[in-house]
């Protein structure tokens, strides 16, 4: 490592002092010492050019300057560079082009983590340097954070932008609306002006491409969200105000809605507002919707009328059970197979949990429920993912799971304090050779331990905490980013 260390060091050094003696030569000759210092330096970089590249594929170089190095070379550098440092060196020289070439493969996509590190300087060379190639560009949510003040940014340099997540807070948002490739659109709201919540949402209707929307926005009703006629997904936060009555509207405008969202604390959804969502959402995929706030009179369980419908979530809590028929008519449910149910709440009863695992169509299912359950899910043949809130399961009933669920590909408990290291071995050795991940949220595993994994044998990947958030549901939405 610190061989690596001191050869980008001599990298950056060495890329400066070419651009120096290529942009300065008067000042060396008049100083005396400058051709003389160079020659060394010169030296040091073909030797790095040599050892560098020695690793890497055979190459022949027509040069043994820095400025021969390949892409596999410059991408072994950057490995051990931070951003900072990298941006650092690419701007050193002008004739690193190879090293452009570089980040602009590896920062097709900018994440939090990114632009985290990195000024606001060093941002702005970042996205010079990486231009036309960037397609996702995710900034931090945090509305203090002023993140769209860099519109202008991503304007100039980045054409073919297609996912945007951004906090926005300015008046002023009129280069946002000049990304015309954009398709996926993240964006929490926190405008001063209550009229500018609507007259944002209108105005992304200059999007001609834009098919998917999260939105978050805590003072924002629904206003004018009907005209965005064209989106395929639509998410609303877990934020309070929003007029869920809305979205009934867009049913009917959005012919093409294939995943709704409504969120977790929506309110004033009303039994007609539901009944036009399941008789206009004939092409609705993916479904989520809260009890929390919701009627008692609201027909909910009409949901199983969704044709096409392949996932749904639902929030519930305390006296917001879920109903009896409501399981009944997912299990009868006509059309394409209901392929995952993710179930946010209450632990549920045994009999709940057993007629849920009638649906034997399901691939991925998350649920709250008692250790008796657990020889419930073993009916479940398809089952590739399980997410559960189970206390006091055994390192037996796991075990009986992963033998049973033959396609189970992911599984994460919940709250898993009686799940020992025993678990862990007996699982090693005998299912080593499945590909499959098994989250253990508080368990009593102490790992700190290291794994014994058998050579070869690295498709099994136990981790320390749960599953974040659903995969097939996430998968099918993803494709529209």
């Amino acid at each position: 490592m610190s061989g690596i260390n001191d050869e980008t060091s001599a990298i950056t050094n060495a890329t400066t002092t070419e651009g120096n003696r290529i942009s300065g030569t008067k000042r060396s000759n008049d100083g005396g010492a400058g051709e003389q210092e160079s020659r060394p330096k010169q030296r040091t970089i073909a030797q790095l050019d040599r050892s560098t590249c020695s690793a890497g594929p055979s190459t022949t170089h027509p040069s043994t300057t820095i400025f021969a190095l390949n892409t596999y070379c410059w991408d072994m550098i950057l490995s051990y560079l931070s951003l900072s440092e990298q941006l650092y060196l690419a701007t050193s020289n002008h004739q690193l082009k190879m090293l452009f070439e570089a980040l602009q493969h590896r920062y097709k996509i900018i994440g939090e983590s990114d632009i985290g590190s990195i000024g606001e300087m060093e941002l702005q060379k970042l996205l010079y340097i990486v231009g036309e190639h960037v397609i996702s560009y995710e900034s931090p949510l945090d509305p203090h954070s002023g993140h769209d003040q860099h519109l202008w940014i991503l304007r100039d340099y980045c054409p073919n932008l297609r996912h945007l997540k951004m906090s926005f807070r300015r008046p002023r948002w009129n280069p946002l609306l000049k990304l015309k490739s954009l398709t996926s659109l993240h964006a929490s709201l926190h405008f001063t002006d209550e009229g500018l919540y609507k007259d944002f949402i209108i105005s992304l209707s200059d999007l001609p491409h834009l098919k998917k929307l999260k939105l978050e926005a805590t003072s924002y009703t629904g206003d004018g969200l009907r005209a965005l006629d064209k989106l395929e997904y639509l998410e609303i936060g877990n934020q309070r105000g929003f007029d869920a009555s809305i979205l009934a509207s867009c049913c009917m405008t959005m012919k093409k809605l294939c995943h709704l969202n409504m969120g977790e604390n929506t309110a004033n959804l009303e039994a007609e507002d539901f009944r036009v969502i399941v008789r206009r959402g004939k092409n609705l995929e993916s479904l989520a919707f809260s009890l929390i706030l919701l009627e008692g009179n609201v027909p909910y369980d009409t949901v199983h009328q969704l044709p096409k419908l392949k996932h749904l979530q639902l929030w519930y809590r305390d006296n917001k059970f879920i109903s009896k028929s409501f399981i009944e008519k997912l299990i009868q449910k006509p059309g394409t197979p209901l392929e995952s149910l993710i179930l946010m709440g209450n632990t549920l009863k045994l009999e709940e949990v057993d007629a849920i695992c009638e649906i034997s169509s399901l691939r991925e299912l998350f649920v709250s429920c008692k250790t008796d359950a657990a020889r419930s899910f073993l009916r479940l043949k398809h089952l590739e993912i399980l997410d559960v809130k189970m206390l006091y399961v055994s390192n037996d009933e796991l075990l009986a799971l992963l033998e049973e669920c033959a396609l189970l590909n992911v599984l994460s408990v919940r709250f898993a304090r009686e799940i020992t290291f025993e678990f862990v071995l007996k699982a090693l050795s005998l299912y080593s050779h499945r590909k499959i991940k098994i989250y253990l949220h508080e368990s009593s595993v102490d790992w700190s331990l290291n794994l014994p994994v058998p050579k070869g044998k690295r498709n099994i990947q136990f981790i320390n905490g749960y599953l974040k958030s659903p995969i097939l549901m996430n998968k099918d939405t993803n494709e529209l980013d």
